[in-house]
């Protein structure tokens, strides 16, 4: 059999046969299989709705599969050098600014040693995998590295599409890759191992609060059908007693976490007991380890100015030149702009908008994006405004086109529309895995109510 068409046109044609009616019957069929999968979001305020299922499924070619875990390596590794000499450059410092108590946490575990280790983690870029000049244009946004989401939406998604319901018309040549659940559970495995724990006992790690995912449900009754002992606990659960280290009661031996150092010691106004947790990073029972907190975004930073081009492997600079966006964490300073000169930073943002975006440097969930080129000229000012008020707490970011491909609609009439669609890198130790979000919004996202999209094999 040849190769599937990859093209976005080629992927979407099948559908532009279908009478509206059909379309509208597997829009809801897709529907029904997510809530029973429990593609599930739950907003801040309880509301709950069920995750997008897109029935247009990606490609992804093996030579684009190979690349792009090259790519994926390479950010990790160079995001555990940045860690390595963290505490040795004050400069480093300042551009991946830390409040007191966590830089104080910090620094003593890589005073004991406890600071790097691996990073479960997904990287996001705009590539264009239907593109025939994609290589040249893939571009890095941003880097998280800490209790990532999507991987369980990921699984199902591909399921659905894969199992027929969007590949009937398409001659069924496409086929999902292997299961994310099971890569994220041999690298926790492979830790424990290396920790002297043949067959872990795991603990996945959360804070309970109204919103969020039902994700660490579905990957403790994934584990446990592999064998492993697995427990969801929130961390003020987790305990350090003589015989080891014990979440919501059970001993466990490696922990899998969802919140970041600085969110965990805020917890309860900073009272909370936490101990436990501390303990384990001090043991290097944590996943991600501590290393990861630096996935600022002012991270990309790093990458992309020159003065820092000695940390990094030749090989690995190379990728990183090529496709981290050109950040900068925003304060008065002078620094280099992406096409060469010293410049005034302030003045760079302020007369270049259509050419930046204006990013929260810490959280997620694409709150606080400002698109230079989506508003007008007073609201880029007030925003420039607003985060030079509180220095360091924001990066401007070049713009880099997300590219847009025709998906069926997901609500209202059936017809064929153009949606943004991004593509976010796994990282799993030696294994990756992919992500792809589509939404009418340039700012895609789940938790703005971008829907999945499968990346199938070609």
């Amino acid at each position: 059999m040849p190769p599937a068409d990859a093209r976005p046109a080629a992927l979407a044609r099948p559908f532009l046969r279908l009478d509206p009616d059909t379309l509208i019957a597997m829009r809801a069929e897709a529907r029904r299989d997510a809530e029973r999968s429990r593609m599930i979001y739950i907003d801040d305020d309880g509301t709950t709705r069920v995750v997008d299922v897109k029935l247009r499924p990606r490609a992804i070619r093996r030579e684009q599969h190979a690349y792009l875990a090259r790519l994926t390596q390479a950010v990790v590794r160079a995001q555990r050098r940045v860690a390595r000499i963290f505490f040795h450059e004050p400069a480093l410092r300042e551009v991946l600014p830390l409040e007191p108590r966590e830089e104080e946490v910090l620094r003593e575990l890589h005073t004991r040693r406890a600071l790097d280790g691996p990073i479960l983690g997904r990287i996001d870029t705009n590539t264009p995998l239907g593109d025939p000049d994609w290589r040249r244009a893939i571009r890095i946004f941003e880097v998280n590295s800490v209790g990532v989401g999507g991987i369980d939406y990921v699984v199902s998604t591909e399921r659905i599409v894969a199992a027929g319901l969007a590949l009937r018309p398409s001659g069924g040549r496409l086929r999902a890759g292997p299961d994310l659940r099971d890569h994220l559970l041999r690298a926790i495995v492979a830790h424990a191992r290396s920790l002297g724990a043949p067959r872990p006992s795991i603990a996945l790690v959360e804070e309970r609060t109204p919103g969020g995912t039902l994700e660490l449900e579905a990957f403790r009754d994934h584990f446990r059908a592999r064998g492993f002992r697995t427990v969801i606990a929130d961390p003020r659960e987790v305990e350090s007693r003589p015989r080891g280290l014990y979440a919501a009661g059970t001993r466990v031996d490696i922990v899998y976490r969802d919140i970041e150092l600085r969110d965990l010691l805020a917890l309860d106004g900073g009272a909370a007991d936490v101990a436990g947790m501390l303990r384990a990073f001090a043991e290097r029972r944590v996943l991600s380890a501590p290393c990861a907190e630096l996935d600022h975004k002012s991270l990309l930073e790093v990458f992309t100015d020159t003065r820092w081009a000695g940390l990094f492997a030749a090989a690995d600079l190379r990728l990183l030149r090529a496709h981290a966006l050109w950040t900068r964490l925003l304060f008065e300073r002078v620094t280099t702009s992406w096409d060469g000169p010293t410049v005034d930073l302030e003045k760079l943002v302020r007369s270049r908008r259509r050419e930046l975006v204006l990013k929260p440097n810490r959280s997620f969930g694409g709150k606080g994006v400002v698109l230079g080129r989506h508003v007008g000229a007073r609201e880029w000012q007030r925003a420039v405004d607003a985060a030079l008020a509180r220095p360091a707490s924001c990066v401007v970011q070049r713009f880099a086109r997300i590219p847009r491909e025709p998906f069926p609609s997901s609500t209202g009439p059936a017809r064929m529309e153009r949606q943004f669609a991004d593509l976010g890198l796994y990282a799993f130790g030696a294994r990756i895995g992919f992500l792809s979000r589509a939404s009418t919004s340039p700012i895609v996202n789940i938790s703005s109510g971008g829907g999945i999209a499968a990346v199938l094999r070609a």
